[in-house]
């Protein structure tokens, strides 16, 4: 099914749809590496299939990670349905990007209960770097959400530990 899949840089028209689509993710204001991040400030890419977007990719547009040590950081990534090859064919162009402008690796995080995108990324080459034991309390803090009650993850358990993943690009 990836070969009807057309990418595209993701343009203004599809500002709202990202916004909305995002909501799942937590967004459209995230926290990365520890920083609010407005989704709708940053590149990326939409999937179409047969003229409708089907998923998108937004990475960090910040040259200093860019270079023979640096990551192009990747902020969200979302399908509408999975297991379509929508996904792995967003990669690719975040890959083709980071390897044009220099860098060695793709780096993004997730929170302990998102398996999916765990298991997803891990599918796709990404290594776990590192485990951010208690690291969703700042994003609770950032984000100002609440502090007297657990946030429940897809697991139905707390949300605790924020997990880094990393891609390392072969030349």
């Amino acid at each position: 099914m990836a070969e009807h899949l057309l990418v595209r840089p993701i343009g203004p028209e599809d500002a709202p749809w990202v916004a909305a689509q995002s909501v799942e993710l937590g967004g459209p204001v995230i926290v990365a590496s520890a920083r609010l991040m407005d989704l709708r400030a940053q590149p990326g890419w939409i999937a179409e299939r047969r003229g409708a977007q089907a998923g998108f990719l937004i990475h960090a547009d910040e040259a200093p990670l860019m270079g023979p040590s640096g990551a192009l950081e990747l902020l969200a990534i979302k399908s509408v349905r999975r297991r379509r090859g929508v996904g792995a064919r967003l990669l690719a162009a975040a890959e083709g990007l980071a390897r044009d402008r220099g860098a060695t690796r793709l780096r993004v995080e997730t929170t302990d209960d998102n398996r999916g995108a765990i298991a997803f990324y891990r599918a796709c080459g990404f290594s776990i770097r590192a485990r951010h034991v208690g690291g969703f309390e700042l994003v609770r803090r950032l984000k100002d959400l609440p502090q007297d009650r657990e946030i429940m993850g897809q697991t139905g358990r707390p949300i605790r530990d924020v997990i880094e993943l990393e891609k390392i690009l072969s030349r």
